[in-house]
């Protein structure tokens, strides 16, 4: 197996944690490799040795995809903050989980249809306002509760009939008249 030997210098991890910056700059070697009671800790590459991997790789290094996929990771942390074991308020940006609907029918709560962009953001308006702090799941048990009460009330058709007659009941309940 052939193996190419690199040169790394060794620095104890004490001294790293005082000034990292001034082992980094100083090294001439590619590589600094730092110890705890002689055993390697972490390896790091230095200054000189990624200018050397960079120039050598920048024909295929493209400043549009990397603030494409600068963008893509950041976004990524955004959404995972977002949705970790805190409480956060109501934000444009939220979106409830793609088993929502799964969810929602373990809570007792069936519905049918996935949620439309325009009663997401009537959700999102709303709760914005308010500025109220939830959890996730929370966030979602509100949602599902919200559609399946402007869905109910969408689904009921109200007749008016201006020309519908009254018709009398004859029948008179026991107890309202002598009889």
């Amino acid at each position: 197996m052939n193996m190419k030997k690199i040169n790394s210098l060794n620095e104890t991890i004490e001294n790293f944690i005082k000034n990292p910056l001034k082992i980094l700059y100083k090294s001439k070697k590619e590589i600094i490799s730092i110890v705890k009671n002689d055993m390697p800790v972490m390896y790091i590459f230095s200054p000189k040795s990624i200018k050397k991997i960079i120039s050598k790789n920048n024909k295929y290094i493209k400043k549009k995809k990397i603030k494409r996929f600068n963008n893509i990771i950041n976004k990524k942390i955004l959404e995972s903050k977002l949705k970790m074991n805190h409480k956060f308020s109501m934000h444009k940006n939220w979106k409830p989980d793609k088993d929502f609907l799964k969810k929602a029918s373990i809570w007792g709560i069936n519905i049918n249809k996935k949620v439309s962009k325009n009663e997401l953001n009537a959700f999102i308006d709303y709760w914005e306002a308010e500025g109220r702090f939830l959890h996730n799941i929370q966030w979602q048990q509100k949602l599902a509760y919200s559609l399946k009460i402007t869905r109910s009330i969408k689904s009921k058709v109200y007749k008016n009939e201006i020309n519908k007659i009254c018709s009398k009941n004859s029948i008179i309940p026991d107890g309202f008249r002598d009889k």
